[in-house]
This record gives C-alpha cells, sequence and structure tokens, in this order.
C-alpha cells in the first residue's frame, strides 16, 4: 500500500486490487468506445452512400440539360451530325427535371451549391420564354442562341461546385 499525500488528506492507494481489476475492467471500456466509435462511422458512412447518390442524380439532370442545350445551339448553327433535342423536349421539361432532384437532395446541398443552382433553376425562365417567342416566331433581336451557350456554361460550374463539395 501506498500513502498519497493530498493538501488536506491522505489517501491509500491499493496496488495490488489496482492490477487485479484492470484485466477485468479494460475489455469493457475498449469495447464501449470501440462499440461508439463504430456507430458513428456507420452513420457517417450511411449519410456519404446517400449523399453519393444524391449527387448522382443532379449530375444526370444537370448534364441532360447541358447536352439538350448544346445539341439546340447545334441545330440552330445547321450542324446535321450533332445531337439534336429530342422531340417534345424544352427547357421547361428540363426546369421541372431539375427542380424536382433538387428538392429532393436539398439537404446534402451546402449554401453555395444551391444557391447557384436555385439562381441556374430561376435564371431558366429566360429560356423557356426564348422558346415561347421562338416558337411564336416573334422576332426580338435577341440572340437567344447565345443564351443556351450560357446556360451549358453554368451548368458547366454548377457541377464542378458539386463535385467539389463531394470531396
Amino acid at each position: 500500500m501506498i500513502f498519497i499525500l493530498n493538501q488536506t488528506s491522505y489517501y491509500i492507494v491499493d496496488w495490488d486490487l489496482f492490477f487485479k481489476i484492470t484485466p477485468i475492467v479494460s475489455p469493457f471500456l475498449v469495447g464501449y468506445i470501440a462499440y461508439k466509435y463504430g456507430v458513428k462511422s456507420k452513420k457517417t458512412e450511411i449519410i456519404f452512400q446517400q449523399k453519393i447518390v444524391a449527387f448522382q442524380q443532379l449530375n444526370e439532370v444537370l448534364a441532360d440539360f447541358k447536352q439538350y442545350a448544346l445539341a439546340v445551339v447545334a441545330e440552330s448553327s445547321g450542324n446535321e451530325f450533332a445531337l439534336h433535342p429530342k422531340e417534345g423536349e424544352s427547357s421547361l421539361t428540363h426546369r421541372q427535371k431539375l427542380y424536382k432532384v433538387v428538392s429532393k437532395c436539398e439537404i446534402f446541398l451546402d449554401q453555395k451549391s444551391r444557391k447557384k443552382i436555385e439562381d441556374l433553376i430561376g435564371d431558366l425562365s429566360v429560356l423557356n420564354n426564348a422558346e415561347l417567342y421562338i416558337a411564336q416566331e416573334i422576332n426580338t433581336d435577341i440572340d437567344w442562341i447565345s443564351r443556351y451557350e450560357t446556360f451549358a456554361e453554368r451548368v458547366d460550374e454548377v457541377i464542378e461546385i458539386l463535385f467539389k463539395q463531394l470531396n
């Protein structure tokens, strides 16, 4: 036995008892700590897996819209070998698809990427109006095709931001 002096009192430490209890307490302590960290890491892994699926869905919708915008540009320039927009496809259908996916995946987006995507969705109304004017053959002296190219570039920026956030 060893006496330990504290300022006001003496403590007796029974080292034999300490060495006898340590092999019994240690496995329980290690098991508890491993369980706590294991549960936390499993939760993080599940959330990350769901986040990857959400980003894949967003990327797919954004890539489809970019392909559509570039197809409109190619079609207007007379490029016969480029992809052409599908029948019944418009910027409005892509806006609706993007809005649905974003509303499902919004929880995984940080503030910067959410703002960029919301701005993109809001600005798609410009293309919606452009397609209405083009369909009605109203001459507005606005170069609508350059807008499609701009939106294709903006989609690239949004995808880049999303992948930076994922990493």
